[in-house]
């Protein structure tokens, strides 16, 4: 029995609540009531709380390493509030609540790594006042109720609920359409009114990857048998050996989360997607001009790789059978709409690949802007999932560290990715005459499944005659 206008709420779990009209909302107290009907890991015998389990940050996602607690314990925490840093498997990532109260237990903590996501790492208490209530709270439980088979529990949270006038934000809308999620009921809607919040997307990229389900289950195994230590713990475990075949000594290097994903991600690459390669000389001498031009008369500063990226975009709208990505499910490419274009970033613990959105519909100096903003929020480890997760076609430039020429590996599913080398001077032949000028080489990696051999070929000459003359092409 229970009555929403009534001085408390009492449920068949005997977890009461306390309601008064000053303090709460009727919204408030009706959410409190929904959580504990629906979560059956709440303990009986405590006040009401949220558990606060390892969120998957990103599509790939199996484990991540907490960095450090931005909160402490007692300290009040609203929806929005960043509670922790988290580093997953594709950069060092802001963990911001989705419910309000008072940070009550820290179950895991700073410094631990191969947390699997899901874990129960905290718990927030309704009141303040029964922050204490948790002191000796180790989550024993919950766990064990976690554990076990329950085939109803299972049900319920796999299975999605369609509800009229489905309500989600900004962010959640471009990860939708960035992904091309046309049945929403796939989705869970885990916010206030059957909200769907970016978690919900997430997890639904998550548990609908490419990998099999043998795959999943092997590393569900593994995570389960690795024992989560600190970053203390494992930065010191890298110890001298010794081989005992050719008495050499050597080091293990033990890899973090990105290095993992970078390395596995690599591997798929190179040996399930054909690569080919084509490759094209440009003059650069244009764009340099007009870099000059643009510091002196405008202040403003422009770089190399700015033009590379507004040159490839101008390039995929004229031929956009290269702005297609790998469809594993059905064995074929989609060509996008839309000209993301990834630039690969290097950051401390790896590389991460930002994105320029609707690159093709920006201007010069839009890019640039924008593209130095992400770099820094990258290096910052502030970037949020949908500037990097995505994107229709890679750049990798090398040209600043004077490397002449390389190829790259496919960003997958991707179909292909730019390398860049840097501008030499050369002699060259114009009209019966020789003259010096700056040459760029640039090599074209191509998924040959999904890409013929003309179309790079053409993408290539479209992307020279943008970078050579630059005013001529529309570039600004």
């Amino acid at each position: 029995m229970w009555s929403i206008l009534g001085t408390s709420i009492q449920l068949g779990k005997q977890v009461t609540f306390k309601f008064a009209p000053s303090r709460h909302s009727y919204f408030t107290l009706w959410r409190r009531f929904a959580q504990t009907a629906n979560n059956n890991n709440l303990s009986t015998d405590l006040p009401p709380h949220v558990l606060i389990k390892m969120p998957a940050l990103s599509p790939t996602m199996k484990t991540g390493n907490i960095v450090e607690w931005k909160k402490k314990i007692g300290e009040s925490v609203a929806p929005g509030d960043v509670l922790a840093d988290i580093e997953t498997d594709k950069a060092t990532m802001e963990f911001e609540s989705q419910e309000e109260g008072y940070l009550a237990k820290i179950l895991v903590p700073s410094g631990t790594q191969d947390v699997p996501v899901g874990k129960l790492v905290a718990i927030l208490a309704e009141e303040k006042e029964d922050v204490g209530a948790f002191e000796n709270y180790s989550g024993t439980d919950t766990q064990v109720e976690e554990s076990k088979p329950d085939k109803a529990k299972s049900s319920s949270v796999q299975t999605p609920t369609v509800e009229k006038g489905v309500v989600f934000g900004p962010a959640v809308r471009r990860m939708i359409e960035e992904y091309h999620i046309s049945d929403l009921s796939s989705l869970k809607h885990s916010g206030a009114h059957g909200r769907i919040l970016k978690d919900d997307v997430v997890e639904y990229l998550s548990s609908t990857g490419t990998t099999s389900k043998k795959q999943q289950q092997q590393q569900q195994q593994q995570t389960k048998q690795q024992k989560p230590k600190s970053i203390a713990d494992q930065s010191s475990s890298v110890t001298p050996s010794e081989d005992s075949a050719t008495h050499r000594t050597y080091e293990d290097i033990p890899l973090n989360n990105m290095r993992k994903v970078i390395a596995r991600r690599l591997t798929e690459s190179k040996s399930q997607v054909p690569h080919e390669y084509c490759q094209i000389q440009c003059q650069l001498d244009k764009v340099l001009e007009l870099r000059n031009i643009w510091k002196k008369e405008r202040n403003v500063s422009i770089s190399v790789n700015d033009f590379v990226i507004r040159a490839t975009a101008v390039a995929l709208r004229r031929v956009p059978e290269l702005n297609i990505v790998w469809d594993e499910a059905s064995q074929s490419g989609k060509r996008m709409e839309r000209v993301d274009i990834s630039m690969a970033v290097s950051i401390e613990n790896g590389l991460i690949t930002p994105i320029i959105t609707d690159a093709d519909r920006k201007g010069i100096e839009e890019i640039s802007n924008t593209a130095k903003e992400l770099i820094r929020k990258a290096r910052q480890g502030k970037l949020k999932p949908e500037e990097f997760q995505g994107g229709t076609f890679s750049i990798s430039n090398l040209g600043m560290f004077d490397i002449d020429e390389f190829t790259a590996v496919i960003n997958i599913p991707q179909a292909c990715i730019l390398a860049v080398g840097t501008g030499e001077k050369q002699v060259v032949a114009k009209d019966s005459q020789l003259q010096v000028a700056t040459i760029m080489k640039v090599s074209l990696s191509y998924d040959a499944r999904i890409v013929k051999q003309k179309d790079a070929i053409r993408f290539l000459r479209e992307f020279s005659d943008n970078i050579s003359s630059p005013q001529e092409n529309m570039l600004l």
